[in-house]
């Protein structure tokens, strides 16, 4: 039988980037909760390009993916 979470499986989570770029809120979906809080500190360095609608910056919400691979 296969463990609930394995440290190949990706952490997951419903993020909302705001209007300049950055991460603003994060929710865990899933993952290894050894890797959680890892996966937050690279979250929270991550810069998005800020997404405009009609010419302004809006907040976006979206699902992200973090994989981590052993060895690495």
């Amino acid at each position: 039988m296969r463990p609930a979470h394995r440290a190949e499986d990706p952490v997951r989570f419903v993020v909302v980037i705001g209007k300049e770029g950055h991460i603003v809120t994060e929710t865990l979906i899933s993952g290894n909760p050894w890797l959680v809080q890892t996966a937050v500190e690279a979250l929270r360095r991550w810069v998005y390009q800020p997404t405009l609608v009609n010419g302004r910056q809006v907040d976006v919400v979206t699902e992200v993916r973090l994989e981590f691979k052993p060895g690495q």
